[in-house]
């Protein structure tokens, strides 16, 4: 029996299928099964995601140690849509604001950056306009959530766990990050604003995840198998890693790494 569901595309469905045959068209993003007479098309968001075993995250100590993930045109979304999810507990506030991810190289730029802090709790922002989209109540230590940005057709919203807390017009055009992206560390790599915490189940999707799909990515509070989203970078950030490496389960297979004394924990989200 097959692990996954095959795909096919709209123009190559099985002509003579049985009971039951499933399906997934790439072309149309949609789910087929067929009754025994019809094929029946269900939206890839309204499958639920299925739970995944969650063992690992990656602690960072705030002093100059971070994720990095090497650099990629398909990161450079120009003005269009874009998704980015992470989990995240914070040990200590150790900055006012602390990196949890940041495309900029340099610190400077026309990219995204998210960050979490003392002075106006999470903060979205792009340098270059210095557009900010902010949500005012600062997470409390020693707790998991799921942070999540998603851009769509020219507004950014920011999700706190499952719940919409802030939006904004973007009409930001984001070149590709040449210095790769950082995750628990600010673009220009200032220890100023390194993340003290634990970071877990890294995303970064070419679409605009719908409220939906949020919700069932954070699947109140247990992370989920994001395979069926199609993420371009999924990183485990820890789950079947070894070394420094950290593998990368999306489209891209652009596996990232452990710098400095960046490493794997035990305490995971939730």
């Amino acid at each position: 029996m097959p692990t996954t569901i095959p795909t096919v595309t709209s123009s190559t469905r099985p002509g003579s299928p049985s009971a039951g045959d499933a399906y997934f068209e790439t072309d149309t993003k949609k789910y087929i099964i067929y009754d025994g007479a019809n094929w029946r098309t269900y939206n890839y968001d309204t499958i639920g995601l299925s739970a995944v075993t969650n063992t690992t995250s990656v602690t960072l100590d705030g002093v100059d140690d971070h994720v990095l993930i090497p650099s990629h045109s398909s990161y450079g979304f120009g003005t269009g849509d874009f998704s980015v999810i992470c989990w995240f507990n914070v040990d200590a506030f150790s900055n006012t604001y602390n990196a949890l991810w940041d495309f900029r190289p340099n610190g400077s730029g026309t990219y995204p950056s998210f960050f979490v802090g003392t002075a106006s709790g999470f903060r979205y922002y792009y340098a270059a306009n210095n557009l900010v989209i902010n949500h005012n109540t600062s997470p409390t230590t020693g707790t998991w959530y799921m942070s999540a940005v998603v851009r769509n057709s020219g507004t950014t919203t920011v999700y706190l766990n499952d719940i919409s807390v802030a939006s904004g017009s973007d009409n930001s055009n984001f070149s590709t990050p040449t210095s790769g992206i950082r995750l628990g560390a600010h673009g220009s790599n200032s220890s100023s604003f390194d993340f003290d915490g634990y970071l877990d189940e890294f995303a970064i999707f070419n679409t605009a995840l719908s409220s939906s799909q949020i919700s069932d990515i954070y699947n109140s509070g247990n992370p989920v198998d994001l395979d069926p989203l199609e993420p371009l970078t999924w990183l485990r950030l820890g789950d079947g890693d070894t070394g420094t490496t950290v593998t990368d389960h999306g489209s891209l297979g652009n596996d990232a790494s452990l710098v400095n004394n960046a490493a794997f924990s035990t305490t995971t989200a939730p």
